[in-house]
């Protein structure tokens, strides 16, 4: 008689694979959802070109030396070696180095804490703490951001490694903080986190040395080449401690879709675990107390250089505070009751449901953000055309703070010989403006049945003005030109209909106008105010 009842499947290290299987279910949805926030990040980044940081980099020296130089106060010496080999190697022709840098510096961030979270919580709780980072609602994509990502993998091995005493330990928390020091000042808030659970665990000598070498290495930096950035009209000791407060509260509740009754949930749930484990887990208690000193000291840095930086508006700081908060939460030893095959398979369902929720409510803001910044991108080209168009022009102006306000000369004898321009230099300047949106004309309800006192074309439009276009029987195409020869098709409108062109981007130029007409339609310009 043949048997055809199926084989069982070989065990894997001891556990039966149909056990294994369900074990690993939350690795394999953490696996999906990282494909699905890279393919995300970089569909949502297309629109995005060179902006304020990127321009800054491009004009800066490329003398060996100036890797040490700060930028924006910040030892990058990582960052900037980054982008001057992805600008000599690409130049201004295409951005997709660029968006691959920030989103590959986001997804390991998110790894790196998954993998962490994972050898303490189990695969299920990793998997809602990596993606609560990976979709946070402050989560940008500002490709040289990576500064302040590439650090915060430094602080997941720094976090790894404090609870162990020996020396493979203290060598890794020594490479990371010196190279976490190389990137961005996120690291001192790292290295206070690291020397605070050294004060309390009492660590021998070499753990000290591991934080003091690149700690004193980076003072002896800020010391001969920093800026020491000192924020303008710095408010008094008291609003100082209530805007580092403010901060660290903004931290709480960018986990909770910046949801302030969320953050003040999550705070209180903070308290709560640290008063537990303070009377049955000193060791986790120490590397909360450790992580929450980080925090204060990520917040109290930036009142202190920053301006306006607990104002809310700066998503990039709450980001990193909402990182210290998830790396502060995660016990020192392995929680053995979240770490089982049962428990994370029994764990996966309401994970997944998690992640959906976190994914859903955040993709709109996520989405918000990067169309901002495309819309930004899109008045730095408009510049760039300008200024091609305009001919001889001023080398000491300014250009827009989307181009960081470098100068004439800086874009004409630093960056376009280097590097290339990111515009079609070839392109009719004002067909490229009006393609990027600097020219509109939207329509705004039927022909009125007043007397207008319009008359024909052509009119000058500056911007703050408008130009008001009403048509008879028949549509009528909407034309108009500023550098070139001949007029630009912007759009037709349809009979009976009133249209209202305007700029909807100011110019470098702004006594420069635009000549609108519409053959065969009523015009009438209304002056800026």
């Amino acid at each position: 008689m043949i048997d055809s009842a199926p084989a069982r499947a070989p065990a894997v290290h001891g556990v039966p694979a149909r056990s294994f299987t369900k074990a690993a279910a939350a690795d394999w949805m953490f696996a999906a959802a990282v494909a699905l926030t890279a393919w995300w990040y970089l569909r949502a980044s297309r629109g995005i070109s060179f902006l304020r940081d990127d321009w800054t980099v491009a004009t800066r020296s490329l003398s060996f030396g100036d890797l040490f130089e700060p930028h924006a106060g910040h030892l990058s010496l990582v960052p900037l070696a980054i982008y001057r080999v992805m600008l000599g190697q690409f130049g201004m022709a295409t951005y997709t180095p660029e968006r691959l840098l920030g989103s590959t510096s986001l997804l390991c961030a998110g790894v790196a804490l998954f993998l962490f979270a994972r050898s303490r919580v189990g695969a299920p709780v990793a998997l809602v703490a990596a993606v609560s980072v990976l979709w946070l609602p402050t989560t940008n994509l500002i490709p040289y951001l990576a500064n302040f990502h590439i650090a915060l993998v430094c602080a997941v091995l720094c976090a790894a490694a404090l609870p162990s005493r020996d020396r493979r330990s203290d060598v890794v928390i020594g490479l990371a903080l010196l190279f976490a020091f190389a990137t961005s000042g996120v690291a001192v808030a790292v290295a206070a986190a690291c020397a605070a659970h050294a004060v309390m665990d009492r660590a021998r000598v070499g753990r000290w040395v591991a934080i003091a070498v690149p700690s004193l290495l980076w003072v002896c930096w800020l010391r001969a080449l920093g800026e020491q950035p000192r924020a303008p009209d710095r408010p008094s000791i008291v609003e100082s401690l209530g805007d580092v407060v403010e901060g660290a509260f903004e931290s709480f509740s960018a986990l909770t879709w910046n949801w302030p009754v969320g953050g003040a949930v999550l705070l209180a749930g903070w308290v709560a675990l640290l008063v537990h484990r303070v009377r049955t887990d000193r060791p986790s208690s120490f590397t909360q107390l450790a992580w929450a000193a980080g925090l204060v000291v990520w917040w109290a840095g930036l009142v202190w250089s920053r301006a306006g930086a607990a104002d809310g508006a700066n998503g990039r700081y709450d980001y990193v505070g909402a990182v210290f908060i998830l790396l502060s939460v995660l016990p020192a030893e392995r929680a053995e009751w979240l770490t089982s095959p049962k428990a994370r398979w029994t764990l996966a369902v309401p994970a997944l449901a998690l992640v959906a929720t976190i994914v859903a409510v955040n993709h709109d803001e996520l989405r918000d953000q990067v169309e901002l910044r495309v819309y930004k991108a899109e008045r730095a080209e408009i510049a760039q055309y300008e200024l091609e168009a305009a001919g001889l022009v001023d080398p000491t102006r300014r250009l827009p703070p989307e181009m960081a306000g470098i100068t004439v000369r800086d874009y004409q004898e630093k960056v376009v010989p280097r590097y290339g321009s990111p515009i079609d230099l070839s392109a009719p300047p004002d067909e490229a403006i009006i393609e990027r949106g600097a020219l509109q004309a939207p329509i705004v309800g039927p022909v009125p049945t007043d007397d207008v006192g319009c008359a024909s074309g052509p009119v000058n439009l500056f911007f703050g003005g408008e130009v008001a276009l009403h048509t008879g029987d028949q549509p009528a195409m909407v034309r108009a030109r500023r550098f070139g020869s001949s007029m630009v098709d912007l759009r037709q409108v349809p009979a009976g209909r009133s249209a209202a062109v305007h700029l909807a981007v100011p110019s470098i130029f702004p006594f420069t106008p635009w000549i609108i007409d519409a053959p065969g339609a009523c015009i009438h310009a209304e002056p800026a105010g």
